[in-house]
């Protein structure tokens, strides 16, 4: 008897991939050259999918792959889905006046359109809670708001198009408006990164009205109800518990929100705050930022907040205009307290001889936003070492951990000598206002 072993040549399809489900059909431990296999991949909730690796290209999520005379290898590239919320209270003058005479709100989402538009692969939720002005508050009352109070998601097109749900007349500074659009959103949509920013008049600090005399998101048909910073801290703790981690950035899109009061308030529910320790100039500049997304899905949270700082320097800087944007890492606030706690005490216990009145004037004389209520932490330090003794060690410890914190800052000013060159970052409520108005 003669026997004769016949061998056909067999290849191996092989992937690794994460985050994803892959589907081979017909999925076999071997292939023959000629044979054509299905290939399907399903991204894990919260993922996108971008593009094949190895040795297969294009973007298709199905496609037909004809095995040859080689094993084939691939992976894919899988990238984390951003969630891009934004609140834009505009129940005031912001709509009636800004948008009426300056088309700012228009402006704006046409930049969102347009990120949206070279967001090729889908790697971004573009979701909005609008609050326009409500035509039976008796200041604006023959003003009726072009935008409808309600949930929108930016598609790229007409924005009367991306309506998603009416709400009928909501309240800004009601945490429970946030809240309820949070709930929506987690029902509709998924993503790992979140960026969260809130549009709108702002005034820092809400001390020591919990009632939300100071804030953000002041709503004119309820009486200038608004977002205090306590209230801030829920909204964000909410959303903080419907992703299951830090939001990776908090931008407050307001004047004087760049305080140590408010990032003390959520240091505890995002990665990062970015906002203005200044009166903050509400022009044709919004959003353009979010592009880096759209050109780097992976982009970490630091360097998306560097790039909305040199995208306001960029465009304000071109314009002339005085601006103030800070990138401050919240996991590195404590070090901050504790060094500003330290000087206090330190000072608390000496308060005597002419110590109180020097003190007075490193505060007089330091940075003063154009509200009076706040100034730049840094500068205060450099003003009392200039006005006391034997505080330099505290001091020093309060700049070293302000470094620390504040990640990134831009600024500019077309004044000369002015103190926008002098800010660091972060500012301080101090109660000395009676004495600048005295002056």
């Amino acid at each position: 008897m003669a026997i004769t072993a016949c061998f056909e040549e067999a290849y191996k399809i092989s992937y690794s991939i994460q985050n994803a489900t892959i589907t081979l059909d017909p999925q076999k431990d071997w292939y023959k050259t000629g044979e054509e296999v299905s290939l399907t991949i399903l991204p894990h909730e919260g993922y996108q999918f971008t593009g094949w690796t190895g040795d297969l290209n294009g973007k298709d999520r199905e496609k037909t792959i004809t095995v040859a005379t080689s094993d084939i290898s691939f992976g894919a590239n899988i990238v984390e889905r951003w969630l891009v919320l934004i609140h834009f209270a505009l129940d005031n003058d912001i709509d009636y006046d800004f948008e009426t005479n300056y088309d700012i709100i228009s402006n704006y989402l046409a930049t969102l359109a347009d990120v949206k538009n070279k967001d090729e692969d889908d790697v971004m939720d573009i979701l909005l809670l609008m609050d326009g002005y409500d035509e039976t508050d008796p200041r604006q009352n023959e003003y009726d708001s072009p935008f409808t109070d309600g949930y929108y998601e930016i598609s790229g097109g007409d924005f009367d198009d991306d309506l998603k749900r009416a709400t009928g007349e909501i309240n800004s500074g009601d945490v429970k408006t946030s809240k309820d659009f949070i709930d929506w959103v987690y029902s509709n949509y998924k993503g790992k990164r979140h960026f969260y920013s809130v549009f709108n008049h702002g005034s820092g600090f809400d001390d020591p009205n919990l009632t939300a005399t100071f804030g953000i998101g002041f709503d004119d048909s309820h009486g200038g109800d608004s977002l205090s910073h306590n209230e801030l801290a829920q909204v964000l703790s909410y959303l903080k518990t419907k992703a299951g981690k830090k939001v990776d950035i908090f931008y407050p899109y307001a004047c004087l929100m760049g305080g140590i009061e408010l990032a003390w308030e959520v240091k505890n529910s995002a990665d990062y705050l970015l906002s203005s320790q200044e009166v903050f100039p509400a022009d044709y500049w919004s959003y353009e930022a979010l592009n880096n997304i759209t050109s780097d899905p992976q982009i970490s949270s630091l360097n998306l907040g560097k790039a909305f700082c040199n995208s306001a320097y960029d465009y304000f800087s071109g314009i002339d205009r005085d601006f103030t944007l800070s990138l401050v890492d919240l996991s590195e606030l404590q070090p901050l307290y504790n060094a500003l706690d330290s000087l206090a005490k330190v000072f608390n216990k000496n308060m005597q001889g002419d110590l109180p009145e020097s003190l007075n004037a490193a505060a007089l004389s330091g940075l003063m936003m154009n509200t009076p209520y706040y100034t730049d932490i840094g500068y205060l330090m450099d003003r009392i070492d200039s006005c006391t003794t034997g505080a330099s060690s505290y001091t020093a410890a309060v700049n070293s951990a302000l470094s620390s914190a504040v990640k990134y800052h831009r600024n500019f000013t077309s004044n000369g000598f002015d103190y926008y060159n002098y800010t660091t970052g972060l500012t301080i409520f101090h109660n000395i206002w009676e004495a600048q108005w005295s002056d």
